[in-house]
């Protein structure tokens, strides 16, 4: 469900060599079978796939690559019901009232300073915050019926002070970045990822072109000072009520302490926000009874919120089936990509076959060329190309899959007849046999729960 990086498959211990492919396109279930002849291949251009069929995964942003302990969550089925902020902030100084659009009343969550469609904060656990490389780590992927983009990049925005007060020393920078996904030759906008409480920032916001947002290091996470003893020196550090309130951004507690309006602890504050009218990004259930606390860097529960898509905001759809989820989850994580491909012990029931790309570490389906999976130095010739590159053209597509002479090379894609979709074999059946738009397709009713019968779980 997922392309963009790569190297040897699953099943290949030689660097940049594909296996030889299956003789016919229906000995794995990969969609309907290739026709014997091409006398009725339709040949003419199908409509371009919607920014809304596409979307990125977001992953946790710290150096080690160990779990994040997550705090403020967005909203979740344990959190107060509110119809207002001011039903939350009595609860919570740091909380809002996350409405669903079209709802009249929401549950309380983390607040969204920037205005994002929701928010989180993020600690690295077990870990030390302070200090530690920042990351923007982000992957292609889809939600159910959906399609992962070809390629994603990232343009950062210009640093800007992540304090009300633009006193740095209160709670250092933010930083957003617009993400972009391009399929078929077209570049959609997807939405933005904003990170707060940044020090010594790589990117100034001048133009990156193609800048890759699969690890990406943005910067460190800030944090105040360390005192003689070595431990922190909190912004507004006032004993009395008095030069607490002369300080812009300090505020006096009930309890006789004074602290930042900005900051209380060493954390990374994380937006998104779709791009797409009448849509919102989503999270997933971390924070609930049976959610997630500590998402892993890399792996099935590595997913923090997924940005784009068409899903109309709070809890993201749960894919029951972990068949269904992009192979790019498995990013980093060679034994759970290789449990989805060659390893799977259910291989012959499944549509999903995903490969691992060692040289660059990615899970992506069997049949992306190493180009496509992010191995730049072998982007020559027309197997360099994205398999979507014939969307509604069988007789192409077939040509660079099972019916290319040239078995060695990387590419290998493979035609859905009902979606009318050229992508690379091993991609689902949800992903790749199902129109999300028009929710009709083939393998619509292979997305687990049915596309067109998903709907999100009830806050």
């Amino acid at each position: 469900m997922s392309l963009y990086l790569a190297i040897a498959s699953a099943m290949v211990t030689t660097a940049c060599v594909a296996q030889p492919r299956p003789v016919d396109e229906d000995s794995r279930g990969y969609g309907e079978p290739a026709q014997e002849s091409f006398e009725d291949a339709k040949g003419e251009a199908v409509v371009p796939l919607p920014r809304t069929s596409l979307a990125v995964a977001l992953r946790s942003p710290f150096d080690t690559r160990a779990h994040s302990d997550l705090s403020n969550c967005p909203a979740d089925p344990t959190a107060m019901a509110c119809t207002t902020n001011t039903d939350c902030t009595d609860f919570n100084r740091l909380n809002s009232c996350y409405i669903p659009p079209g709802e009249v009343e929401g549950r309380c969550g983390h607040h969204r300073p920037w205005h994002g469609d929701w928010a989180v904060d993020l600690w690295a656990a077990d870990e030390p915050t302070r200090g530690q490389k920042a990351y923007l780590r982000l992957s292609p992927s889809a939600m159910a019926g959906g399609t992962p983009p070809d390629t994603i990049r990232v343009q950062p925005g210009t640093p800007q002070f992540a304090c009300a007060s633009e006193d740095p020393a209160q709670g250092g920078h933010r930083q957003e970045f617009t993400v972009y996904g391009t399929y078929a030759g077209v570049e959609h906008e997807l939405g933005t990822v904003l990170v707060a409480h940044l020090a010594n920032m790589i990117y100034d916001g001048s133009p990156q072109p193609n800048l890759d947002p699969r690890e990406l290091e943005i910067g460190d996470v800030w944090g105040p000072p360390l005192g003689d003893d070595g431990t922190i020196v909190p912004p507004c550090d006032h004993t009395t009520q008095e030069t607490c309130t002369m300080e812009e951004g300090c505020l006096w507690s009930d309890s006789g302490t004074c602290f930042a309006r900005c900051w209380v602890g060493e954390h990374l504050h994380v937006e998104l926000t779709n791009a797409e009218p009448d849509t919102e990004s989503c999270w997933q259930n971390m924070c609930g009874l049976d959610g997630k606390s500590d998402p892993p860097v890399y792996g099935t529960d590595s997913v923090i919120g997924m940005l784009g898509g068409s899903d109309d905001g709070d809890m993201c759809p749960v894919f029951v089936s972990e068949e269904q989820m992009a192979c790019g989850t498995w990013d980093g994580d060679d034994d759970d990509c290789n449990a989805h491909g060659s390893d799977d012990p259910d291989w012959e029931d499944d549509t999903q076959d995903c490969a691992y790309y060692t040289s660059v570490d990615t899970c992506r389906p069997r049949g992306t060329s190493n180009c496509q999976a992010g191995i730049w130095w072998e982007c020559d010739g027309t197997e360099s190309a994205p398999c979507s590159d014939f969307d509604g053209d069988e007789l192409h597509c077939n040509a660079h899959g099972f019916l290319d002479p040239n078995t060695a090379d990387t590419q290998d894609c493979a035609y859905y007849l009902h979606s009318d979709r050229c992508v690379a074999r091993g991609t689902s059946d949800c992903s790749a046999d199902c129109d999300a738009a028009q929710c009709t397709g083939g393998g619509c009713w292979q997305c687990n729960p049915p596309r067109c019968d998903a709907s999100d779980p009830e806050l």
